[in-house]
């Protein structure tokens, strides 16, 4: 797939139209340069892929072209709230018990020794400052 082809698959996933005014605004480029993207078939400049990256909630890894996966592991997209009305609507309870069934979905695939390395991470996490005094707060 073409990097616009990648672009058009994130737009539609937002029911975006790719060379329409809200999808300009969304990534901060004109109309006239995406449709240069589709014409020319040239991949904009790296700062402007990370721009659509960050707004869509995607990496640039699949922009350019490197996985098929969309994930953007370091980020959530600007448009999130679009794209999922239903996460919006959801009680903090829901989101929470979602968000912890995302996570031990992602550590049942962890070897032992990796395992270990992100418990000790979370662990350091939970003993700085700002964690405390959350914890210090509910109680």
């Amino acid at each position: 797939m073409t990097f616009f082809e990648r672009y058009e698959s994130v737009c539609a996933d937002f029911e975006i139209l790719p060379v329409s005014e809200q999808a300009a605004q969304v990534i901060g480029k004109t109309r006239s340069a995406i449709s240069a993207w589709k014409k020319t078939g040239k991949t904009p400049l790296g700062d402007t892929v990370a721009e659509i990256a960050d707004a869509y909630g995607v990496s640039t890894d699949y922009l350019l072209g490197r996985t098929d996966d969309k994930t953007d592991f370091a980020r959530k997209g600007a448009l999130d709230a679009q794209k999922a009305p239903a996460a919006k609507t959801a009680s903090a309870k829901e989101r929470e018990d979602r968000a912890t069934r995302e996570c031990e979905a992602l550590l049942e695939k962890l070897d032992s020794i990796d395992l270990g390395k992100v418990e000790a991470y979370i662990q350091a996490l939970l003993t700085q400052d700002k964690y405390a005094q959350k914890k210090r707060k509910r109680a």
